[in-house]
């Protein structure tokens, strides 16, 4: 029932494994959010609280002032409706920035798909591509061992890097590519 409300299996195996560790994680968390974090432009929080945005507490991208730079660039916007596996092997460009968030969280226990996962997004990567990698839990097992020679990674930069307002990330990690697969060298 938890994986039908959008909590992957890993975090579920967590739960499990040590659930008082897991409740003092997400008190601090949550403690962390509503006394550390302003406020009034936690906009994930304020839809939690509220069910919608406030004009002033919302993305930037649905902000009045930033409307008309938004119109002129909407051209630039594509969207496509398949998996990001399927997208990168179906692309034929290559690209210099990866946002995986905590994506890779639900593919920890489907060891074909993480492989073939990274296998794609180092065949769509150039050299000096950085692949920005949080996490609900601590350690490296998102990044299957054929792959690590192919990045250098920083550690756990969670502490240093730009506020989480939502607050459920233990680890964040900035890599970058340092040999794309075979395929995509030039």
């Amino acid at each position: 029932m938890m994986f039908k409300t959008g909590i992957p299996s890993r975090q579920i195996d967590m739960i499990h494994a040590d659930a008082k560790e897991v409740h003092r994680f997400l008190l601090n968390r949550v403690r962390y959010v509503l006394t550390e974090l302003p406020g009034f432009d936690n906009y994930f929080f304020y839809q939690y609280l509220f069910g919608t945005y406030h004009e002033e507490c919302c993305p930037e991208y649905l902000k009045a002032q930033n409307f008309a730079l938004f119109q002129d660039r909407v051209n630039q916007i594509h969207l496509h409706h398949t998996e990001f596996s399927k997208f990168l092997e179906q692309s034929n460009q290559t690209y210099t920035h990866f946002l995986l968030l905590d994506h890779l969280d639900w593919l920890v226990h489907n060891p074909d798909k993480l492989l073939s996962q990274w296998e794609r997004i180092l065949k769509r990567s150039v050299v000096g591509t950085q692949i920005l990698v949080r996490s609900f839990l601590p350690g490296l097992d998102w990044l299957p061992e054929p792959f690590r020679k192919h990045v250098i990674f920083t550690e756990n930069i969670a502490p240093i890097v730009a506020k989480d307002r939502v607050g459920h990330y233990q680890s964040t990690y900035l890599l970058k590519v340092v040999s794309p697969l075979e395929s995509n060298a030039q």
